[in-house]
């Protein structure tokens, strides 16, 4: 008995894995990447102290869009919709809109510049992406989508494990950077700063969370494990 109900338990927190962990893998999309390489590349080690700190915040938001999502079943703009109307929801979506299609644009051209370095040819590769994205959106199945994106993640985090392991950094300079005392005021570290505030909390990471949350109908039971699930993601990126 005791056996079934842990297996059972076991079934059900796999269910449940994957809207906020996907959300946080999503974040390592191409804009964060270049913006970690040119910090890395101009700061060294002093923006890590930057990211950790960011984790508290990124944690906090995210959390409060997986409980609504799970606690509600509403994903944040039909929960905007209900309670205040469809011209705020409408209002409060166009700035997502608008900052996604820049996203957008930032994406294809990192991947373009991805493809050329790999020395592929560039449009016939950009077309099976574009027409993969496409298809994975207007299927209109988060279950399938997530089936399918999180070997990719999985993959992800492993290829940043090797990375770090391959150019070895340095544990002493690495423990230095995680000091407060950090050069604010420089221009060119607080424009990286700002980059990388941007590059964490983006709003279209509240509406795919709560939205991916009511989508496979997650339970008030399931809030502990969804909630473990955004602070591992959010620590992870």
């Amino acid at each position: 008995m005791n056996l079934r109900v842990n297996v059972e338990e076991i079934s059900r927190q796999l269910y449940v894995f994957g809207p906020a962990w996907l959300v946080m893998m999503a974040d390592i999309d191409v804009a964060s990447i270049i913006t970690g390489l040119q910090s890395g590349a101009t700061w060294g080690y002093r923006m890590i102290f930057i990211m950790l700190v960011l984790t508290i915040p990124l944690f906090i938001v995210q959390d409060a869009a997986g409980r609504l999502g799970t606690i509600s079943g509403l994903g944040l703009g039909e929960a905007v919709r209900i309670r205040y109307g469809s011209r705020i929801a409408a209002l409060l979506a166009i700035p997502m809109a608008v900052t996604d299609f820049l996203e957008y644009v930032a994406e294809y051209a990192g991947m373009a510049i991805g493809v050329l370095l790999l020395g592929l040819p560039l449009v016939p590769i950009l077309l099976v992406l574009y027409i993969t994205h496409a298809v994975v959106v207007l299927s209109s199945s988060y279950r399938k989508a997530e089936i399918a994106m999180l070997p990719i993640s999985f993959m992800l985090v492993a290829s940043i494990v090797a990375s770090a392991l391959l150019f070895k950094p340095n544990p002493l300079l690495l423990l230095r950077s995680l000091s407060p005392l950090q050069p604010y005021g420089n221009p060119s570290f607080d424009y990286l700063l700002a980059a990388n505030i941007g590059a964490v909390i983006m709003p279209w990471m509240l509406y795919f969370h709560s939205g991916a949350d009511s989508r496979k109908k997650l339970r008030r039971s399931d809030l502990k494990a969804e909630r473990l699930e955004t602070l591992i993601g959010s620590n992870s990126i």
